[in-house]
């Protein structure tokens, strides 16, 4: 996957006859379910690499931030326990419902109490409204593995340095 997928602004070098090398920014839009996907599948193959990830999104607009920490935060089952506790906790003060959901989601795994209030109090109403349905049940990302994955399902490349996506 080339390296330009989750910048919004490519910097390509081009030969003009006669005048050496010209910049051209070329502005593109990235859909966030692409910067999840890339963020999950970074964290998920390496760990380690989910500090740099989380670099990158402080560089990303609220939305796309918001997907590519979704992407982490669907791919901490991977990590250590210390660091997975470090992303939930992040997760649970995150600007955006939807990824406070999902870290209260992780949360309600090994204290489901604490979840539970955390839900009680939160500023979204649609992140309240789920407040007495976290259970003690492990909530996992989506297992790539699985034999069930639909006939003629693309087989993933080895990682590279998809951390570039989001520069």
């Amino acid at each position: 996957m080339p390296g330009s997928w989750l910048r919004q602004n490519w910097k390509l070098a081009r030969q003009v006859p006669h005048s050496g090398s010209e910049q051209v920014s070329i502005e593109r839009h990235i859909w966030p379910p692409l910067r999840k996907w890339s963020a999950g599948r970074i964290a998920t193959e390496d760990p380690d690499r989910s500090g740099d990830v989380l670099e990158r999104i402080t560089g990303l607009d609220s939305r796309d931030g918001d997907a590519a920490m979704a992407g982490l935060l669907d791919a901490a089952e991977g990590f250590s326990e210390v660091a997975r506790s470090a992303l939930v906790e992040l997760g649970c003060q995150w600007g955006s419902g939807s990824v406070r959901h999902r870290a209260l989601q992780l949360l309600a795994v090994w204290d489901p109490e604490r979840a539970e209030i955390m839900a009680a109090n939160d500023g979204s109403e649609v992140v309240r409204r789920q407040a007495g349905r976290f259970q003690q049940v492990p909530v996992t990302a989506r297992d790539d593995s699985d034999e069930s994955v639909a006939p003629g399902a693309v087989e993933r490349t080895p990682l590279s340095n998809q951390l570039a996506l989001f520069g």
